[in-house]
């Protein structure tokens, strides 16, 4: 619509002198609204469009991270992956919703004007092409630098997410141990990388724009010179030269346009190239193998081996063998392996060598979402959801509970005395990782819930 505006501008300079057409100035005038209006609306589809992708990018990268092993949780700090979920996702959405169709409706200006223009005067238009692939491959190297300065960005962005998760997570240990001053130092590293890093994408934002504008800005002046020459030869009229102009001007935004394009490309790869890593990652089958009831079986291991990394063996020909409803207590150092056994008997790791058997089933052949529903962990740190009493002790669990079945599994926790002092009973807020339940009672939620889960 905008390509219309320099062709009809032609006819009503060819008029001035004369009689003015008035019908095609109140054209002009409802094009130009029209146009706004239009503008308008599409901004709005393509807003709507970028909130689309990134809901449906974050869900799916949502959904990755809830089948993800635990050996993966182990290895990556959870403030990296929080980065991929919030920061890489909304970096891509601002190139598919923003840079995008920006650069496809500049790329449409771009071809419908170099038609017109070649109708009007095919030698001012390829003289005004021909610096154009010139310019493009002056800012190769420029494009190049700006995905390894993105790539860069994305990695420390995520190293900080992961160090303040960290520090958040634990601020009490910070607190307790005056270790204020240590991550003081350790987040401003990591935020001073993250400045001069940010101070390189700033030089090689601020060169691609420019420019392209710069190079618009010369063939306007060459094209006006080479113009008017035309002008006093009488090979053009001046309704022709100042419609061409308005076409060169029109132009400039679209080529700035698109050398903003190839640095928006450039950031946007870095976070591509870690949501795809992340999606390619290895997750688990919780749905292959049987369906089996555990109860009153057998559990062994047999002869079971396993180390976290080759160099550091964990445990080494470990058995034992658990009958129904007796009580087993594993003893020895920090360390020492304790806690893996219950990490292998979860499943969240599967043994070197070895195997661990229900009745006569091993393990690996029963559905682990299955497998996993049957069995209650209370581990030695309490581990407590954001919500109130009643979530923690039903979390994850299918179905419905009365007040009845929770206060009779807090009495046989002998946490009901607590929980009835708590200013809402059940519906009590326990703050994030518990923090409003002291610490001699945070450890009596878990246990209860692993008693509705066997009931």
């Amino acid at each position: 619509m905008q390509l219309m505006v320099p062709g009809i501008a032609k006819g009503i300079i060819n008029s001035i002198g004369h009689s003015m057409d008035v019908g095609l100035i109140v054209a002009v005038i409802l094009l130009f609204v029209f146009s706004t209006i239009i503008g308008a609306f599409s901004g709005s589809i393509l807003g709507f469009f970028g909130e689309d992708v990134v809901y449906k990018l974050r869900t799916t990268l949502w959904d990755k991270i809830l089948t993800l092993p635990v050996g993966y949780f182990d290895q990556t700090k959870s403030g990296e992956i929080t980065s991929r979920l919030v920061n890489d996702s909304t970096q891509v959405k601002e190139l598919l919703a923003n840079s995008v169709p920006k650069t496809a409706t500049s790329i449409l200006q771009l071809v419908g004007a170099l038609v017109l223009m070649l109708i009007m005067d095919w030698r001012m238009t390829i003289i005004m092409f021909i610096a154009v692939p010139l310019v493009l491959i002056c800012l190769l190297p420029i494009v190049r630098q700006s995905h390894k300065v993105a790539r860069a960005r994305q990695d420390a962005l995520a190293d900080l997410n992961g160090k303040a998760g960290e520090m958040l997570g634990e601020v009490r240990l910070v607190k307790s141990s005056t270790a204020e001053n240590l991550e003081r130092t350790a987040g401003d590293k990591r935020m001073y990388r993250l400045y001069r890093i940010g101070l390189k994408e700033a030089i090689y934002d601020s060169i691609a724009g420019p420019v392209m504008g710069m190079v618009m800005m010369a063939m306007v002046l060459g094209i006006l010179g080479y113009g008017a020459i035309r002008v006093r030869e009488g090979a053009i009229d001046i309704g022709t030269l100042f419609s061409f102009l308005m076409y060169l001007v029109q132009m400039i935004s679209p080529f700035a346009v698109l050398g903003q394009f190839m640095s928006d490309v450039a950031k946007a790869s870095g976070s591509t190239t870690r949501i795809q890593a992340l999606l390619q990652t290895h997750e688990e089958d919780r749905l292959t193998g049987t369906d089996l009831d555990i109860g009153d079986q057998t559990l062994q291991m047999n002869h079971v081996s396993f180390s976290y990394d080759q160099y550091h063996p964990i445990l080494s020909d470990v058995s034992f063998t658990a009958e129904p409803n007796s009580v087993i207590a594993f003893a020895g150092p920090s360390g020492g392996g304790k806690s893996t056994i219950f990490s292998l008997i979860e499943r969240f790791y599967e043994p070197n060598e070895g195997s661990i058997t229900i009745g006569n089933t091993n393990i690996t052949d029963i559905q682990l979402a299955d497998w996993r529903q049957q069995i209650g962990l209370v581990g030695q740190d309490a581990a407590i959801m954001s919500g109130t009493i009643r979530y923690n002790l039903t979390y994850g669990l299918p179905g419905h509970f009365s007040d009845e079945q929770l206060w009779h599994v807090l009495e046989m926790a002998y946490a009901t005395q607590f929980v009835q002092k708590m200013p809402r009973g059940l519906d009590t807020e326990v703050g994030e990782r518990g923090v409003k339940v002291s610490g001699a009672n945070d450890w009596r939620l878990p246990g209860p819930s692993c008693v509705i889960q066997k009931s």
